[in-house]
């Protein structure tokens, strides 16, 4: 029989020396809620007349309460923009229409005029872009109907902890620019390498439209409230607020008054938010310089791929994709563009994040280091010279791997490997000031070490760990060895030079649930364990920064169908729980959760794989909350030591708000 107690010790003592071990039980364990069992069932009806004793009134939500009192993070922008340089300028550019192909203004003489920012759009050459949307100013938001609010039938069977979470846990929805504003040669924006690189396979970037939340962003807020999210984690587009991206060069007033209304929205509808300063969409201008046109392989040729640059072709990066890291101006612009962004936003911000998973996009030696030095940057300019009180990390990406046989200690090595590799290359000088991990050294060449000055400046430069964490994988090394791998870069499994599985091929058993883009549902694996190794091994607090789930052929769903996404309820069920577990049995200080994502997006090239918690109709841009929604947003609220559940029942003064199909006061009824 499976030793449970002897199991958690083993774990724990395996986790403080930094490696996994994991021990299978043999058989079938009873279920942990059977302390006794009861052999014969009753057969006494007591009923004296039939009636609907088993049934349950309608639930309806509660929103939050409208206007959050305002805290103040650090001094406003009137008594900090002295800290920007002096020669700072502030203007407005027009909007790249499609069908538009040629320079139609006339300031050619200057660099950063109109006729300069329509030339940035000619080089990009879009593919497709016949279409700006249904907008083209910002809507105001309206009621959120109280038929709307009605949750769903509640989960048979659920979470069974009794574990309360503090008042000030950090849980909400998140989204990226890059993936939901749309609007992308409006108002001054310049173009960004998301919708230049990534079709859906068909040669037209639906990237170009989205989900319209650069003039529908009132309205979200307004629905994410009405349901009782509490926190909003956005991020700013660099190339709306720096059409020329580069230091020193005019700031774009449009995008400031943009983000200013955001966060202020966000704040009227009793939310707080959570600002990503850059998220995937690096200013295309950094590509374009480095890689012109000539080097990319033909788009017509490969379809819904990501066009590579030669660097990657010619394997002297790491992962994926190039994002203009290496650019040998990205990190003097990045810090530029991050004062900016600090100065005008920072005294009503509690939570910053800096940059959002850079190893997808460094892609190089020199990319990687860029981005540390610009997160590390940013962070000494928040704390040091805006005197910023509220917290900023940066968010790291990993399908967190475990060994494929945890007494195999090539295993084992294999899986720390991959962690060295994808997560340590950031994490250890940053927060533990410690040199790159020598996995990363001894594979990759020309990495050019951190000095001891520059470890200084990074080292300490996060307030927390965030970890954008969906599914787990188990590792193995590969046939002939992790050497002879490291050695052949022409091999497959370069510069990894582990094999990684979702599917055991020895058992044949998928990690858990299986969902699209690969991803598995395997809450012990992917949350539990993956949280016990980033406390153990780096000692700061955690916030989840992303998860969810993309269930199987959602998208071609009926509208109802859609709506009761149980497979997506689940995993954050079962993904929350296990994080309780970590926090309460494991001792893992996690401070925060948040789900990806708060509405269906752009997910780099496709539509077919949503992540939402509410549908998106992509003809009128209606939204329609899903189960999982209510499910998340009860799953906190119900743990919460100073808030009643988000979920009432009956009628009477716990019922439905007054009014019919519209809410009462507050913000789904008022409205800024």
């Amino acid at each position: 029989m499976f030793n449970r107690c002897w199991f958690i010790a083993v774990c724990l003592a395996a986790f403080v020396q930094c490696q996994d071990i994991f021990i299978v039980a043999n058989g079938t364990a009873t279920t942990s809620t059977c302390a006794t069992r009861t052999s014969s069932p009753s057969n006494d009806n007591s009923y004296s007349q039939w009636e609907y004793k088993h049934t349950t009134t309608v639930r309806y939500v509660t929103p939050l309460a409208y206007q959050t009192p305002r805290s103040t993070y650090a001094a406003a922008y009137s008594e900090v923009s002295t800290l920007l340089p002096a020669n700072i300028s502030t203007t407005t550019w027009g909007s790249w229409l499609p069908g538009q192909t040629a320079v139609s203004a006339n300031d050619t003489k200057n660099p950063y005029g109109d006729a300069a920012w329509q030339q940035l759009w000619v080089n990009a050459n879009l593919t497709n872009y016949t279409t700006i949307g249904l907008y083209s100013t910002t809507l105001a938001p309206h009621p959120v109907p109280t038929n709307e609010l009605i949750a769903p039938p509640p989960n048979y069977f659920g979470p069974e902890d009794c574990y309360e979470l503090p008042d000030d846990f950090i849980y909400g929805a998140s989204a990226a620019a890059g993936q939901i504003e749309g609007a992308i040669g409006l108002e001054g924006r310049s173009p960004s390498i998301l919708e230049r690189f990534i079709t859906n396979g068909t040669g037209d970037n639906s990237n170009y439209v989205a989900n319209e939340n650069y003039f529908l962003y009132k309205q979200d807020i307004a629905r994410m409230a009405a349901a009782g999210m509490k926190w909003y984690s956005f991020s700013i587009s660099w190339s709306r607020i720096l059409p020329f991206a580069k230091a020193n060069t005019p700031v774009n007033k449009q995008a400031i008054d943009h983000y200013n209304d955001v966060i202020d929205t966000i704040l009227e509808f009793g939310m707080q938010p959570i600002v990503t300063i850059q998220h995937f969409d690096s200013p295309y201008v950094f590509v374009d310089e480095q890689y012109p046109d000539a080097s990319y392989q033909s788009r017509a040729s490969n379809p819904g791929t990501i066009i590579p640059p030669m660097a990657i072709q010619n394997k002297t990066g790491i992962w994926r994709f190039n994002g203009g890291f290496s650019h040998p101006e990205w990190l003097e612009s990045y810090v530029y563009y991050s004062k900016i962004v600090l100065t005008q936003y920072a005294d009503r911000v509690p939570v910053w994040i800096t940059i959002n998973s850079p190893f997808n996009w460094g892609n190089t030696p020199t990319g990687l280091t860029n981005s540390i030095k610009g997160h590390a940057e940013a962070y000494r300019f928040y704390k040091d010279e805006l005197k910023g009180t509220g917290r900023m990390g940066i968010k790291i990406g990993i399908a967190f791997p475990v060994p494929k046989d945890p007494l195999d200690q090539t295993h084992v090595d294999a899986a720390q490997r991959y962690r060295d590799l994808y997560m340590g290359v950031l994490a250890d000088p940053i927060m533990l000031g410690k040199q790159y991990p020598t996995a990363y050294t001894d594979t990759i060449q020309n990495v050019t070490l951190l000095t001891d000055a520059e470890l200084a400046r990074i080292n300490g430069t996060a307030d927390f760990f965030g970890i954008n964490e969906y599914s787990a994988q188990i590792t193995s090394p590969p046939a002939g060895g992790v050497a002879a791998c490291v050695a052949d870069p022409s091999n497959p499994l370069w510069p990894f030079c582990t094999v990684q599985e979702t599917v055991s091929s020895t058992t044949g058993w998928a990690l858990g649930y299986y969902a699209g883009n690969s991803a598995m549902s395997a809450p012990q694996l992917a949350i539990r364990t993956c949280l016990n190794y980033l406390w153990s091994r780096y000692k700061l607090p955690i916030v989840i920064s992303e998860f969810g789930f993309p269930e199987v052929g959602e998208a071609a769903k009926g509208l109802a169908a859609q709506r009761f996404d149980q497979s997506r309820s689940e995993y954050y069920m079962t993904y929350l729980s296990e994080m309780l577990k970590a926090m309460y049995e494991d001792g893992v200080q996690v401070i925060g959760a948040l789900a990806w994502a708060y509405c269906d997006n752009w997910e780099f090239g496709t539509w077919t794989t949503p992540f939402g918690m509410q549908t998106l109709n992509r003809t009128t841009q209606q939204r329609t909350y899903k189960k999982s929604f209510f499910d998340y947003v009860n799953f906190f609220e119900s743990r919460m030591p100073s808030s009643a559940s988000g979920l009432e029942s009956g009628s009477g003064p716990l019922g439905p708000p007054v009014g019919g199909n519209n809410t009462g006061g507050g913000p789904a009824g008022d409205g800024p």
